[in-house]
């Protein structure tokens, strides 16, 4: 008998395993399992059933949907089940936070249903279209909501406005029932193959690389050859693709190996119709990728799968959070100081998602990787990103730079106007010699607001709620089904010193979550890995 031959396109890698865990079961099946989210793994669905013919599709969510909309073979949704939501619960009341079930109906209402049985006390709310979105998820931050229990399209909004979001992972038993479901739709019915018409033209007479799209972002028009930098280009183009096509006219910059582009989306409109026209152009670069200090980052063109460590932070736990929103709407420049793994990065981060430019590049320069030389193109360079405008600049470990070389910069800034040009961010490592002069100099001499990152030893209240964070992470990325810490567990978790603060806190969970095989995570196991830590 002929296998079923089943593609499988995940939000998330977690959900990947469970399904090859539970494909090894069966021997009526051939699956084929890719992680993409949404337009992404729309993309790759395309792409993979245009060369093959599969049977039928199964993923989850948002991802389902467009799948269904735009491919003719047959499409199988992972179900949610009650199982699902009560452990994304269990985990959310282990947080200690106050938190609200928000999605579309396929999680409310078993939610609902759930609650009512259980006589759990919870904030639900239904959305019945996206555009509600938005106003409900403001308005549960207003009444101080620090958590969501939540489907795809609310985490994405959740992480945009600064709350921590669980979103709800599919259980092993959701799994099986997609799998009995796609076989049974498959050997009841006539498949049906229908061929998409494709054709691609070359417009090589201009400069850069031109790409056309249609509202559905098919592609239409391509003048790439094929090089290996454009092969480069066209998997950069694919990873970016919905942020590109959404955000109406864009400019961008990425780097692409050794070299730097410019990416630009302009809208279109024939007969009533959407287009859009990416153009790509090859921009000169300061400094060799393999000593380059410079790194971009496009937070419109991020695409945040369940697991992502960028969609959550520490830092939107506790009282840290009350200052980065005070400040991020701001374009006055920031001093972060704290010490090291207290999450100076990542707050840096957040200023700039949750800040006035974020639909900009926004630029990361190490300063320990700079000498003088290099100090010198990046205040002079015509590439420099100190040229540019609307942006957001990051000096990351502005302590490692001497005393010569930070004066330099300093006058260069308050000379150039930089401040009103572009939104700048420092960073400063409070345990470095030159720490305490460099922060009193950008206080008082720049004005800069200053953000204390505060030592994870000092912020015992909030690590339920970091916990929380992270096993929700962790279960989406390896396909655990951890809730949290049985309450002795929990407490040697709360009393250890971290010295390496929450770089060493995450790690330690990570550790932690591979090792446990059950559903709490036992004292045993946290005195196993703590031990471990001392002995470092």
């Amino acid at each position: 008998m002929r296998k079923v031959k089943i593609l499988a396109i995940t939000p998330y890698e977690g959900m990947g395993e469970l399904l090859a865990n539970a494909a090894r079961e069966r021997t009526d099946l051939d699956l084929t399992i890719r992680t993409g989210n949404l337009e992404e793994g729309l993309k790759i669905a395309q792409s993979m059933t245009l060369y093959d013919n599969y049977d039928a599709v199964i993923s989850r969510g948002g991802t389902a949907e467009l799948i269904r909309k735009n491919l003719s073979v047959p499409v199988t949704e992972v179900p949610l089940s009650v199982y699902d939501i009560l452990r994304s619960i269990k985990t959310a009341e282990n947080s200690g936070e106050k938190f609200a079930i928000t999605g579309f109906g396929g999680i409310t209402e078993s939610a609902k249903i759930l609650c009512d049985l259980l006589q759990l006390p919870a904030t639900i709310i239904t959305f019945r279209n996206q555009t509600e979105v938005l106003p409900e998820m403001l308005e549960l931050k207003r009444r101080q909501f620090t958590f969501v229990i939540c489907d795809q399209i609310s985490f994405i909004t959740a992480r945009k406005i600064g709350i921590n979001a669980i979103v709800v992972p599919s259980g092993s038993e959701s799994i099986r029932t997609a799998l009995d479901d796609a076989v049974r739709s498959v050997t009841s019915m006539t498949q049906l193959n229908k061929q998409l018409e494709l054709f691609r033209a070359a417009l090589l007479n201009t400069e850069g690389i031109t790409l056309l799209y249609n509202s559905g972002k098919n592609l239409l028009f391509s003048s790439l050859l094929g090089d290996p930098f454009e092969t480069q280009i066209d998997n950069e183009i694919h990873a970016s693709l919905s942020g590109l096509l959404d955000g109406g006219d864009l400019s961008i910059d990425r780097k692409i190996g050794d070299r730097q582009v410019a990416i630009h989306a302009r809208a279109l409109s024939v007969s009533g119709e959407r287009f859009t026209m990416l153009r790509v152009i090859e921009k000169n670069t300061i400094f060799p990728e393999k000593k380059n200090p410079i790194s971009i980052f496009n937070e419109s063109l991020e695409q945040p799968g369940a697991g992502s460590e960028q969609a959550n932070s520490a830092n939107l736990i506790g009282s840290t959070h009350i200052l980065l929103e005070k400040y991020a709407p701001s374009s006055l420049p920031v001093l972060i100081s704290g010490e090291k793994g207290t999450g100076k990065e990542k707050a840096a981060h957040l200023l700039y998602r949750l800040g006035p430019y974020s639909n900009r590049p926004y630029y990361v320069v190490n300063c320990s990787m700079l000498n003088d030389r290099e100090l010198y193109m990046l205040l002079n360079h015509d590439a420099s990103p100190f040229a540019e405008m609307n942006i957001t600049i990051h000096l990351k470990e502005i302590n490692a730079l001497k005393e010569a070389q930070f004066l330099k910069l300093c006058t260069y800034i308050k000379d150039s106007d930089l401040f009103k040009r572009n939104r700048m961010i420092f960073s400063i490592l409070s345990s470095d010699t030159h720490a305490r002069k460099y922060q009193n100099y950008l206080s008082n001499q720049m004005s800069c607001l200053l953000l204390a990152m505060t030592p994870l030893r000092e912020r015992t209240n909030d690590i339920s709620g970091m916990a929380a964070i992270y096993l929700n992470q962790l279960n989406t990325q390896i396909g655990k089904q951890i809730i949290g810490f049985q309450p002795d567990a929990f407490e040697l978790i709360k009393s250890y010193s971290w010295p390496n603060n929450l770089d060493q806190f995450r790690r330690v969970i990570k550790e932690l979550a591979v090792i446990t095989n059950t559903s709490y995570i036992s004292s045993g196991d946290v005195n196993f890995v703590l031990e471990q830590e001392k002995k470092q």
